[in-house]
Formats: C-alpha cells, structure tokens, sequence
C-alpha cells in the first residue's frame, strides 16, 4: 500500500510492515535494558551501615577478645537488617524489619559472584553459612547492602 502523506492514509500499514521486519530483540539487550532501569532504583534500596560492633564495640560485648560474634545494622527507608556472623564466621543469622506477610529470602551475594538464599520465617528471623570473606546482603526489590568483609 503506498502512503500518502497529506492524508497519512496507508500509515497504519506501513509501520506495520516496519515493525513486522524487524529482528526481534536479543536476550542480552532485554537483560540489560532491564538492568539499567534497576540501577535507578539503587539509591532507593541501598542501606545504610548504622552500627558495626567490630567499629563500635558495645559495653555489653567487652568481656570477651577477638573471637567474638560481630553485630551488624543496616537500613534504608523500607527495612531495617540486622546480621551478627558468630564467633566461628561462618554463620550467619539475622533479623529484617518490619515483618511481611509470607515469608522472604535474603540473598547472600559473596565475592566471586555466588548467591544463597536464606528464607525468613514468620519473625523475619534467617540462618545461612557462608564461605567467602566479602559478602552483601539483598532482600529483593527492598534492600541491598554495601559489601562487607566478616
């Protein structure tokens, strides 16, 4: 059909045709378009260190030396995330707030790029081991913490 541009008759048409032409859209662009929508959310969901008792050691947690379990706050505006790795370092447990409806996972990001997840449960209460050094915190769509090392 030809188009006639005075009347845009036939332009209905031609986009059509257009669009039908197209390649469709790679994976990989998808992927990453969505990825860069989500970086606007950052500031959003990151949280903020409020207290690290390897920092600022508690009066309650002086009676002990190194070896002791580490206490760790973060919040932003949706949640707050407490964490303490306990003495051996492997473990982990810890406590978001405020509660939800069902129960959440907490992502365990480590270094090298692996992840496990933590399930909730109806306290908000979570337990993981954990093997890398460095690792950070995500509850999906919520909150991300910066990365720590334990």
């Amino acid at each position: 059909m030809n188009f006639d541009p005075k009347t845009h008759n036939g332009l209905e048409a031609l986009l059509r045709d257009a669009l039908g032409a197209a390649e469709p859209i790679p994976a990989r662009a998808m992927d990453a378009a969505f990825s860069a929508f989500q970086l606007g959310m950052v500031d959003d969901l990151l949280a903020e260190l409020l207290y690290d008792s390897l920092v600022e050691p508690s009066p309650l947690l002086m009676r002990g030396s190194e070896g002791e379990a580490r206490l760790i706050t973060f919040a932003n505006d949706h949640l707050t995330l407490d964490v303490t790795f306990l003495a051996d370092r492997r473990t982990v447990v810890g406590s978001i707030t405020p509660l939800f409806e069902g129960a959440v996972e907490v992502e365990i990001e480590a270094e090298d790029g692996g992840r496990s997840f933590a399930p909730t449960d109806q306290y908000g209460r979570f337990r993981a081991e954990m093997a890398a050094d460095s690792v950070r915190f995500r509850v999906a769509g919520r909150l991300v913490t910066p990365w720590i090392s334990r």
